[in-house]
């Protein structure tokens, strides 16, 4: 039986991309059609494999319908998906999205407090920070 959707989200925390691993996050890729999970679940994979761009794409492909349906439902994973947008970002150089990012998914989910860490590792001009401080305050409310 495939692992859900935590479990496996859980061992790449904890594990990385590492063979048996990316055999079964690819095994609930094929055998689950919760598109938001799979694109979050495949895209931090690909992020960890170094494969930004492939995963910038997954997360660029799910529908803004199914994330504005999903925002309300399930916060939790539209939290992750904006972390992990979030470290795309930043690995890409784009510092304030990635913190726009990082203040969403710790909006959403006050628990991913991995948002809040990443958020103080990247790297902001006094304006921008200037600029995030009410929507990370509103976040923080």
């Amino acid at each position: 039986m495939a692992e859900s959707f935590d479990v496996l989200w859980q061992r790449l925390a904890a594990e990385g991309a590492i063979e048996p691993l990316i055999a079964a996050i690819e095994q609930y890729a094929t055998h689950h059609s919760g598109a938001l999970a799979k694109a979050v679940l495949l895209a931090e994979l690909g992020r960890r494999q170094g494969r930004h761009q492939q995963a910038i794409a997954l997360l660029d492909a799910v529908e803004p319908s199914l994330l504005e349906r999903e925002h309300s439902q399930r916060p939790q994973l539209v939290g992750l998906l904006r972390h992990t947008w979030g470290l795309l970002q930043r690995e890409q150089g784009q510092f304030a999205a990635a913190a726009r990012a990082f203040i969403e998914a710790f909006a959403l989910d006050q628990a991913l407090l991995a948002s809040v860490h990443a958020l103080q590792f990247t790297r902001l001009t006094p304006e921008e920070v200037a600029a995030l401080c009410e929507p990370f305050r509103a976040a923080v409310e």
